[in-house]
């Protein structure tokens, strides 16, 4: 009985639905992503070679050049590799913790090595199909 009261007393009050946006105009997106300082060529925010907050150990900054052309870029610009403490943090932010005897300095830049071998093995691969495919 209570249901079929309260549905008689709301078809009577209906409000007048307003044709603008409740939120108001803005020159972009009312929520904040935190976009803001993606990089446009990765997405990713700029690099972070700061030691993380109880970090065990010193990393290098150090990071190399790689063969791989940005795509899109008449300069010839190329892509860096991450230096082994970007590695490391990006490996905390992706929620990885460090413990004793987890890894070593000398491990980030193996791990370091393994990835830039593999990221330019991989773009000769890439460059050898191109050119079995080329017309």
């Amino acid at each position: 009985m209570g249901l079929i009261s309260s549905r008689s007393q709301q078809v009577g009050q209906e409000k007048e639905i307003p044709s603008e946006c409740p939120i108001g105009k803005s020159d972009g997106c009312p929520m904040n992503h935190g976009y803001k300082n993606l990089s446009p060529d990765n997405l990713m925010p700029p690099p972070n070679q700061l030691p993380s907050p109880g970090q065990p150990f010193p990393l290098s900054t150090e990071r190399e050049l790689s063969s791989i052309p940005k795509a899109d870029r008449s300069d010839g610009e190329k892509w860096i590799y991450p230096s082994p403490q970007m590695f490391w943090n990006a490996m905390l932010r992706k929620g990885w913790r460090w413990r004793d005897d987890d890894i070593k300095p000398e491990d980030m830049n193996n791990i370091i090595r393994i990835h830039n071998i593999n990221n330019e093995l991989a773009w000769r691969e890439v460059l050898k199909w191109e050119a079995l495919h080329a017309k």
